[in-house]
């Protein structure tokens, strides 16, 4: 059985696929770092991008590939400004909006005209004709909610979540047919899926109330489009989510990626037997403080609480760290070779 094969079945389920698969979100940045490749240089050289890619691959061999990583990469074209430094995902540093009242001068743009977009189609068109009829090769993007977030500022989305409920429902509005103009770059190049991460709708910063009125909706639009192209999807929510779980169960993901902020075990109960589970070392323990061991014992844990059924991936609950060892990321996916069904 393929990498791609065992994901895909993980995520379909019609029975279990050979064993747990191993794929931790959000690898790029990590992988680009790890093999000798900074952020700015990935962007004007995407095949050394790819090569790098291709190397941590080979060295940890994950059973789906992130092979489009740089998920706010037509931010400035809608009129932020980013920070690209040497290692690690680029930052929105000036926001495209300084109030409300600004939401309907926002225009629709071609995200294509971006550098760093043109970047991403060529690293993830090599990416899929050298890997992908191996290993199930997804592209990242942001959810609606947070690239709303990124247009305003998260401060003040949150204040108009209460104060400016109209013209917040507008600029998620917006941000929403961004995402879904956007993504279909990706799914017209031949991803097999798309991670779809909405960091801003956690728990830790906004009501299971308002992750109902404005997150969900604008999720279950973008995931209504890949339906309609055959495609999975695989939702993403930081931090605390165990209140939101009936709501992530309801946006139709294919999949949910889920913080170690949570327990495996509380999401499998509420959510598990209609939702493949991707979960959930801790992504700090694993590059900080985790020795190989620490990591072994970590990822059986989780698989002893997910695995049932066959619908969980063995993954970290967030962004895989820069610098992390190596070492611990084959013990984990060392966890996924023994835990056959």
């Amino acid at each position: 059985m393929t990498a791609r094969e065992r994901f895909t079945k993980a995520l379909r389920l019609a029975d279990p696929p050979d064993r747990v698969p191993v794929a931790p979100p959000f690898q790029g940045y990590w992988a680009l770092d790890a093999f000798g490749v900074s952020t700015p240089e990935s962007l004007t050289h995407p095949k050394k991008a790819v090569a790098a890619i291709v190397k941590a691959q080979t060295a940890c061999p994950f059973d789906a590939l992130e092979i489009v990583w740089d998920w706010f990469a037509f931010v400035d074209l809608l009129g932020c400004a980013s920070q690209i430094t040497a290692a690690g995902s680029p930052s929105v540093v000036e926001h495209a909006l300084h109030s409300f009242a600004e939401v309907a001068d926002l225009a629709l743009v071609d995200t294509s005209a971006s550098s760093r977009v043109q970047a991403s189609l060529v690293a993830a068109e090599a990416l899929l004709e050298e890997l992908g009829d191996e290993v199930f090769c997804y592209a990242s993007l942001p959810l609606p909610f947070t690239l709303a977030g990124h247009l305003l500022g998260v401060a003040d989305l949150m204040t108009g979540l209460i104060e400016h409920a109209d013209e917040a429902h507008r600029l998620i509005e917006f941000s929403t047919e961004v995402v879904v103009r956007h993504l279909r770059l990706y799914a017209d190049l031949g991803v097999h899926g798309f991670v779809l991460s909405d960091p801003t709708a956690s728990g830790d910063l906004i009501s299971p109330r308002h992750y109902q009125k404005y997150a969900a909706p604008s999720t279950r639009s973008v995931i209504e489009v890949l339906e309609k192209l055959g495609m999975p999807s695989i939702l993403h929510v930081c931090g605390k989510t165990a209140k939101i779980l009936p709501l992530v169960a309801d946006t139709g993901a294919t999949a949910f990626s889920f913080d170690a902020s949570v327990d495996t075990a509380v999401v499998k109960q509420a959510i598990g037997a209609s939702v493949c589970l991707l979960g959930n070392l801790d992504p700090v323990g694993l590059r900080l403080d985790g020795s190989a061991d620490a990591v072994t014992e970590a990822a059986r844990s989780c698989v002893a609480k997910g695995w049932e059924g066959g619908r969980f991936v063995l993954g970290s609950g967030c962004d895989l760290s820069l610098h992390t060892p190596l070492e611990n990321i084959r013990a984990m996916i060392e966890v996924g070779h023994e835990a056959r069904y």
